[in-house]
């Protein structure tokens, strides 16, 4: 879930690779906080690497919502 609001926010979404297991998933309250890092696009086209943490929290069944979102050490959310 976490892939889906960090792509959200890329400059270039479509050329999101993300790597096949996250660095770190902890249990944090009543959410979850995913570490890891996805490689894609900026706007000039080169592929850069961005390290991201985002806090995730199930609001029922397969809804989730974004609690927090820090993309190379930048709050989006």
């Amino acid at each position: 879930m976490s892939e889906d609001f960090v792509t959200s926010c890329l400059k270039s979404p479509s050329t999101a690779d993300f790597p096949w297991k996250a660095e770190s998933v902890i249990r944090d309250g009543t959410g979850w906080r995913v570490n890891s890092y996805v490689d894609s696009q900026n706007s000039f086209g080169a592929m850069i690497r961005s390290h991201y943490t985002c806090v995730l929290e199930n609001i029922g069944g397969d809804s989730w919502k974004c609690t927090s979102l820090v993309i190379d050490g930048e709050e989006l959310r």
